[in-house]
């Protein structure tokens, strides 16, 4: 080669060289992102869908569990309002047996204090019927009568042997009969002298006055007693007051 057929060769710069393997590294690499920009967006497209059927399933999902949820709760509001039902009816039930048992208590008490009373009353008249008469059996001129309860009236019948019709009194309250009599005495009916004493060998006969009253359990008439006398018996008729009585309707 001849002398003037060298071609000189410049120094290439270090710096140069680093730039031009730059540009050639991202001439590269454009290139390859260039590459796989086209499969990163499928890629994304691709999460982006699954993410999309994710929250399409999850909501699904969310929205059969809050359906599921209300029927359950509404399940549970509708047994609990029928429980709530069935209590309500057996406490009425029960509240209905108390007042049937209080109100059978109650009628059988005010029945049996109404008894009670009318008892006491019974009791109160028969005592004292018979205390008036023992007082009459002890006196001396006991009236011996009779007496007979009938529907509607009392019968009495006096013993008054020797005794006139005007020696006879008949006295009548709303309970009771009185009768005043006086009965004769022996001594009257004899002559003795004044200076002699006669005395009773035997006596068996009432002397002087006596009384009795007789009470009766009901009231009487005292305007429609009336009375009889023969052969020394009285016999009295004495009318009972009728009380009105009307039959009760049971509801």
């Amino acid at each position: 080669m001849a002398k003037d057929d060298i071609i000189d060769v410049e120094p290439i710069e270090e710096e140069k060289v680093e730039e031009v393997a730059d540009e050639e590294i991202n001439v590269e690499a454009n290139e390859e992102a260039e590459e796989e920009i086209p499969n990163t967006k499928e890629a994304a497209n691709k999460i982006k869908d699954d993410l999309k059927d994710t929250a399409d399933h999850l909501k699904e999902e969310a929205s059969k569990g809050k359906e599921k949820v209300k029927s359950e709760a509404k399940e549970s509001a509708e047994r609990f309002k029928e429980d709530s039902r069935r209590r309500k009816e057996k406490l009425d039930e029960n509240i209905d047996k108390g007042k049937d048992v209080a109100e059978k208590v109650s009628e059988n008490l005010s029945k049996t204090f109404d008894d009670t009373i009318v008892a006491l009353k019974a009791f109160q008249k028969d005592v004292d019927a018979k205390y008036q008469e023992y007082r009459e059996t002890s006196a001396t001129n006991k009236i011996d009568v009779d007496l007979i309860d009938a529907e509607g009236f009392y019968y009495m019948q006096a013993y008054l042997a020797g005794v006139a019709k005007e020696d006879i009194d008949i006295e009548a309250t709303k309970n009771s009969i009185t009768l005043k009599v006086k009965f004769a005495n022996i001594f009257e009916k004899i002559n003795c002298p004044e200076d002699s004493k006669p005395k009773f060998v035997i006596t068996a006969g009432k002397k002087g006055e006596a009384a009795r009253t007789i009470k009766l359990a009901e009231d009487i008439d005292i305007e429609q007693v009336s009375a009889k006398y023969d052969n020394g018996i009285l016999f009295v008729t004495i009318p009972k007051i009728s009380t009105p009585k009307a039959k009760v309707d049971i509801e």
